[in-house]
């Protein structure tokens, strides 16, 4: 990374909705207590302060996190289970995180937004561990197209004429981020899902692979590192029976049923993140001898237990289909 290049945020907000708009947060709190939440705040706080958008699990960090805590906190060892949890619940991303990189996608957005709401250059886009690849930051370039006079503070113009610069082509929406936002908003149109319905191609196993694989190439490495094996290929074959599956079917994430078709499954394997695939093929593995079913049914019952907000919209939709 560039030495001129200061990574560190000086400090990080939290969302005051962020238990309405995220349940792994809920669940944390409920399995693992209000303390738990402390360490991650003080674990932030650590990130924002070290590289900005990451910190290295180390022996080291736990203590800071220990000393700032004071009398609450519960031990060493507890806050290194806590921060392990955070991985397992998708806090973390947890394929990182087995190399001892503590980081997520949301912790990478929140620091990119921050760094862009204060207009802050970012000199070298070859940021180590970045998960959002369809959003690297780029740099700017200083020259002009017709000459060698480089730019003023105001990239739009030049200093000694009137040509202009060319800009940042930093994608900073990315199709991810906007079906997030209009998840989170309760904005998701229709034409959105009908661009999943009309699309008629047959998934195969190594279509699947295909996508998952693309999203990060630390996912290939981590699923092989986690001593899936052969288990992945089975399960991008179910993954790909569920993106092909015509007919609506009713599942249940233990409380709540949703009839769903194929294009639910289609929307959560194009934009479900590295670390959220990873914990479905994990989950399933982990849980393949408890299986007394369909194995199939019981990893397609995972995907809709791990994306409840998104199956309830299509629900939702499949609802007023019916009305």
């Amino acid at each position: 990374m560039s030495r001129t290049t200061d990574f560190r945020l000086s400090g990080w907000v939290i969302n005051s909705n962020l238990f309405v708009e995220d349940d792994r947060f809920s669940d944390l709190i409920e399995n693992k207590g209000a303390i738990s939440f402390l360490i991650y705040i003080v674990l932030r706080g650590l990130i924002s302060l070290t590289n900005g958008y990451y910190a290295e699990f180390t022996a080291g960090l736990v203590r800071q996190i220990h000393r700032q805590m004071g009398k609450c906190s519960k031990g060493q060892e507890h806050i290194k289970e806590i921060i392990l949890y955070f991985g397992d619940i998708g806090i973390l991303d947890n394929a990182l995180l087995k190399d001892n990189i503590l980081t997520s996608l949301d912790i990478q957005k929140e620091w990119l937004q921050a760094k862009h709401a204060k207009r802050a250059k970012i000199e070298n886009c070859n940021l180590e561990h970045w998960l959002l690849v369809d959003t690297l930051p780029t740099p700017t370039i200083d020259k002009c197209s017709n000459n060698d006079d480089k730019c003023s503070i105001y990239p739009n113009k030049c200093n000694n004429n009137t040509n202009k610069c060319d800009t940042d082509n930093t994608e900073q929406n990315t199709t991810r981020e906007l079906v997030q936002n209009q998840l989170n908003n309760n904005l998701i149109k229709d034409n959105y899902y009908n661009n999943y319905n009309t699309n008629n191609e047959n998934f195969t196993r190594d279509k699947v692979l295909s996508v998952i694989y693309s999203k990060h190439p630390n996912v290939e490495k981590a699923l092989n590192s986690a001593g899936l094996g052969e288990n992945v290929i089975i399960y991008a074959e179910y993954f790909a029976n569920a993106c092909n599956e015509e007919r609506y079917q009713t599942y249940t994430d233990g409380l709540n049923k949703y009839t769903l078709a194929k294009d639910f499954f289609i929307h959560v394997l194009y934009e479900a993140t590295n670390s959220e695939i990873f914990k479905i093929f994990e989950q399933c593995y982990e849980h393949r001898n408890d299986i007394r079913q369909s194995v199939e049914w019981y990893f397609r019952g995972i995907i809709v237990h791990q994306h409840k907000k998104l199956a309830k919209v299509y629900q939702e939709r499949f609802q007023r289909g019916q009305a």
